[in-house]
């Protein structure tokens, strides 16, 4: 316990903006220098943590993130497959950072329970603790493949110190793989060896393939587009850079209805037309065989999309390949977009377009439909 309780306390963890008056800074000089920029706010979670995690047994099985619930379908899904698969322990799922500090303990009283800690992002409470080494942290994320530059190897990351990164992504045990081909990148993204990757695709898609009857026989009475952008940071803000009036007008000439899917990261007040389909990821899910045709950037939904077979369209209207391990224009079974001309025209003719197949095999190939199964049995074998 004490040794847990120095391990914390010496941490230098990064703090997020001051709410209360706990998350100033210490600002007194201090002999002992891993106080100097440890807020009160961080010392009293730390400390609390190490309370609970001395006083109570690791029994539980507890699924983390920072996001609302529905946004992300991975955690949903690995939860109800650990509760039908008779593992004899308590499992709990945990939705958004707490905002409150009464619900932030409540969320330490779980977590210093827990045996195996899953989550999908950078979770807010793990960041700012140090985890016991009893209590194993899985990394499942929330999108498939590896395009994008995450965690050690995201360029804005650099910028931090070693200490901030490590703090962020450094107490992994194990991170989640749905690609052969790129487990050294991932790998590099979260500095773990490769006997830490967790190789069993990515739970969400396995209700996909469940529906691959539905998607092969599927009689197509509407031309549906899924317009799933991802955002940008235009002027300190999360936006769009695409024209979605003259997007409308393109799929309105050509005939198409436009399903929206907002990324869960934008403001909720940017305006579509009034004329599109505003869909979740829960709501996309439950449809994504419907459409006809994914128009991108650099979302992960590409990937799971690709399940379909389906035409992907990807704008390539301004330069994101810095944060990207490969160009976009090297994504096999993808159709390259370097204008709206370009999207017009393949819109008007998808006969035109290459398969998503070929993207399936370099991105998902471990994606199978057994994800869930598969991690049950890691649990069991592995963890329990």
């Amino acid at each position: 316990m004490l040794t847990l309780a120095i391990k914390n306390i010496k941490s230098s963890y990064y703090t997020s903006n001051p709410t209360y008056w706990w998350h100033h800074p210490v600002k007194y000089s201090c002999k002992f220098k891993v106080l100097a920029n440890i807020s009160m706010n961080d010392l009293l979670l730390r400390v609390i943590y190490v309370l609970f995690s001395s006083l109570l047994r690791k029994r539980r099985i507890t699924f983390a993130s920072n996001f609302d619930r529905d946004i992300y379908l991975n955690l949903n899904a690995l939860h109800e497959a650990v509760k039908k698969s008779g593992i004899k322990t308590k499992n709990t799922i945990l939705f958004r950072c707490p905002d409150t500090l009464w619900n932030r303990i409540r969320s330490l009283f779980v977590i210093a329970q827990s045996k195996v800690l899953v989550v999908d992002c950078s979770h807010y409470l793990v960041s700012k603790i140090l985890i016991s080494k009893k209590t194993k942290i899985v990394y499942v994320g929330h999108g498939g493949g590896c395009l994008k530059k995450m965690g050690y190897s995201r360029p804005s990351y650099r910028k931090r110190t070693p200490d901030k990164e490590k703090k962020l992504y450094g107490q992994y045990s194990y991170v989640l793989s749905t690609t052969s081909m790129f487990d050294e990148n991932i790998c590099i993204n979260y500095n773990v060896t490769h006997k830490q990757l967790l190789r069993i695709g990515l739970p969400r898609t396995d209700i996909l393939f469940r529906r691959e009857n539905d998607i092969k026989n599927q009689l197509i009475h509407e031309r549906i587009i899924l317009f799933a952008p991802s955002y940008s940071w235009i002027n300190g803000t999360r936006g769009y850079l695409w024209n979605f009036e003259f997007f409308d007008i393109i799929a309105q000439r050509l005939g198409y209805k436009v399903w929206f899917s907002p990324h869960p990261d934008t403001p909720p007040s940017q305006s579509i037309p009034s004329n599109w389909f505003d869909c979740s990821q829960k709501k996309l899910y439950e449809k994504i065989h419907i459409p006809v045709v994914l128009v991108t950037d650099v979302s992960s939904i590409m990937f799971d999309f690709c399940i379909t077979s389906k035409p992907i369209l990807i704008g390539d209207f301004y330069d994101s390949d810095a944060d990207t391990w490969i160009p976009k224009t090297e994504l096999p079974g993808v159709n390259i977009c370097k204008d709206y001309d370009d999207i017009h025209r393949f819109l008007s003719n998808l006969t035109l377009t290459k398969s998503s197949n070929e993207l399936f095999h370099q991105q998902m190939d471990r994606c199978d439909g057994n994800a869930c199964d598969n991690f049950v049995r890691f649990i069991k074998r592995e963890l329990l």
